[in-house]
C-alpha cells in the first residue's frame, strides 16, 4: 500500500507543478460553444516560444495567430493531438491543409492557422505549440 501511495504522489507531482509554477501565460484559450457561422480569433503572446492551443468545448473553427518576438528566422510548430481536428495554415491568405506534427514557415514574421471542431462535441481539446528559432536556414515567404 505504501508503495502505491508513493508511487501516486511521484506520478501527480509533475502535474501539481505545472498547475501552480507553469507558465500559464503561454496557454492560450479559444472560445467554445461558438453558433453556426461563429469564429473566434486569438494571437499567442509574442514572448511565447512554446506552450498549448486549449480550446473548451470546441465548435465550428478558430483562427490562431503566432508572430513571436525571436528578432530571428523561426518555424511555428504544431503537436500531436489524440482528436483529430482539421488543420490549415492560412499564412499570407493561402489555405493550405497541414498534419499533426508539422512546421510551419513564417510569411512577415507571422503563422497563421486555422483550426476546424470534430462535428461530435467534446469537453476539451488542446494541442502543444512551439516556436523553433533557427540561427540560419528558415526563411521566410514572400
Amino acid at each position: 500500500m505504501k508503495c502505491f501511495v508513493l508511487g501516486a504522489i511521484l506520478c501527480f507531482l509533475p502535474l501539481t507543478f505545472s498547475m501552480f509554477f507553469g507558465d500559464h501565460a503561454c496557454v492560450v484559450s479559444l472560445k467554445g460553444f461558438l453558433t453556426p457561422g461563429e469564429y473566434d480569433e486569438v494571437s499567442v503572446p509574442r514572448d511565447c516560444i512554446n506552450g498549448t492551443l486549449r480550446w473548451n468545448y470546441p465548435t465550428e473553427y478558430a483562427i490562431v495567430h503566432f508572430s513571436p518576438n525571436t528578432g530571428k528566422n523561426f518555424l511555428v510548430c504544431i503537436g500531436k493531438s489524440v482528436y483529430k481536428f482539421e488543420l490549415f495554415d492560412i499564412t499570407g491568405g493561402i489555405r493550405q491543409p497541414i498534419t499533426y506534427g508539422t512546421c510551419l514557415e513564417p510569411k512577415n514574421s507571422k503563422v497563421s492557422i486555422e483550426i476546424h471542431a470534430s462535428k461530435s462535441l467534446l469537453y476539451q481539446w488542446n494541442i502543444r505549440y512551439y516556436i523553433d528559432i533557427k540561427e540560419t536556414g528558415a526563411t521566410e515567404r514572400n
